[in-house]
């Protein structure tokens, strides 16, 4: 993701003040999203099959 800053305070700043917490912040929020889709997934997947089974036994 490309960012481009052009607002004060930021742009006073060299791009690396902002770039450094910039990506920190994405790496977090990446960290704990991608698993929780994951687990989503999971559970979506599971209701799905278990509808499956009802629809086909009736």
């Amino acid at each position: 993701v490309v960012f481009q800053v052009y607002t004060k305070p930021f742009s006073l700043l060299p791009l690396s003040a902002v770039e450094k917490p910039g990506n920190l912040l994405m790496q977090g929020l990446l960290d704990r999203l991608v698993p929780m889709l994951g687990e989503q997934l999971l559970r979506d997947y599971h209701s799905w099959v278990q509808q499956q089974a009802q629809s086909s036994s009736s």
